[in-house]
């Protein structure tokens, strides 16, 4: 089974999440320090993540992750604004774009700036009614 952004992966016998893939056959994970890259062959994979599949219009909530997880998935630029997201409040997606690093991410509008959310740190909202 191929590793992909999102799963969960031993290394150096520590569970953490694979934060980013790159070119280079390296991967950033959650546990080992923003600018610290093992290589994708040393890792077990422990759980796949099953991404949501999500579209422009579908509405959806963001999970709350753990602080050691955020610094590696949101830019710093928007890092401030994960304490304003109600956790419990259905957004509408804008967009949903893919990155070849990081894996897909859908864009939702908040106070009028669109942010970007990865695919597993979202959830899709199924029959939501809009009052």
């Amino acid at each position: 089974m191929t590793i992909k952004v999102g799963d969960i992966v031993e290394y150096a016998g520590v569970r953490q999440r694979v934060m980013g893939i790159y070119r280079d056959g390296t991967v950033s994970l959650s546990k080992q320090g923003l600018f610290t890259f093992q290589p994708l062959k040393a890792l077990t994979l422990v759980e796949s993540v099953q991404l949501p599949v999500i579209k422009a219009g579908d509405m959806i909530t963001v999970k709350e992750l753990p602080m050691g997880e955020v610094w590696f998935t949101y830019l710093k630029t928007i890092h401030h604004a994960l304490y304003e997201v109600n956790h419990n409040k259905p957004m509408v997606v804008e967009e949903v774009l893919n990155d070849d690093m990081f894996g897909p991410r859908a864009l939702v509008r908040i106070d009028d700036i669109i942010f970007g959310f990865y695919l597993y740190c979202v959830e899709k909202v199924n029959n939501y009614d809009m009052v």
